[in-house]
């Protein structure tokens, strides 16, 4: 058993880390957009189940799971006596982090997309949002603040729970890949740092379904909110490491 443990990060394989988590997400967004298309045009190849399948397996398996296993080759240990301590990992545990990973994704993916705004295109929408504010009032259809609530925070019960499945889902894959390493090591746990890393992938996770599944669906032109979910949820993955 080793005595004292000092570790060493490698900056590059952080940020190649970090890179493939923001591409999973980013490519997550774009299938997004194609599961909406999908559910108005109807087509026979590409089905939304498909869409959502793909979605899962791009962010869960690329952006979450792989950049796992990406970053944890850039944290290395050494002795007291400065030789590097070998690290190996249960390949069966590993497999099992990424099948929690992926089905977590999926469900919380699949939860979300059951948002009444998404599948909508925006007339529709503002139509939706019109007829909510006439049945609260007649002084709320005036509002454009009021209007504006509706838009954004009215019945989003399933994009919320699906991102504290998801963000649930990369702690579980986390901890299990942490419990997959194999070294003469002994490995304390601190509470309050677990519980922080819980709170940061569930808080980052739903905020990024929220601007995916309900943002997106108002503001479909914008790149910009593209770009912020897939920051967003690269962020969820990172802080909770």
């Amino acid at each position: 058993m080793v005595e004292q443990v000092h570790e060493h990060w490698d900056g590059y394989a952080i940020l190649v880390s970090f890179v493939l988590s923001f591409m999973g997400a980013y490519s997550t967004v774009g299938l997004a957009e194609q599961h909406r298309i999908a559910g108005s045009l109807k087509p026979k190849l590409i089905t939304q189940h498909m869409c959502l399948v793909l979605m899962s397996i791009s962010l869960g398996g690329g952006g979450i799971w792989c950049m796992h296993f990406v970053v944890m080759t850039a944290h290395t240990l050494h002795d007291e006596n400065h030789n590097i301590i070998d690290i190996h990992y249960d390949v069966m545990e590993s497999i099992l982090s990424l099948i929690v990973c992926v089905m977590c994704v999926y469900l919380g993916l699949y939860i979300s997309s059951q948002d009444k705004m998404f599948s909508r295109d925006k007339e529709e929408i503002f139509k939706m949002i019109l007829e909510e504010a006439k049945r609260d009032s007649l002084q709320a259809v005036r509002s454009k603040a009021y209007l504006l609530k509706i838009a954004l925070l009215r019945g989003t019960g399933p994009v919320m729970v699906g991102g504290v499945i998801s963000g649930g889902g990369v702690c579980v894959m986390h901890y299990i890949g942490m419990m997959s390493m194999r070294a003469h090591l002994h490995v304390h746990w601190d509470i309050g740092v677990v519980a922080a890393s819980v709170v940061i992938a569930v808080v980052a996770a739903t905020a990024a379904f929220w601007i995916l599944f309900r943002l997106l669906a108002l503001y479909p032109g914008y790149e910009s909110l593209r770009l912020l979910s897939s920051l967003v949820a690269a962020l969820a993955v990172c802080g909770m490491l």
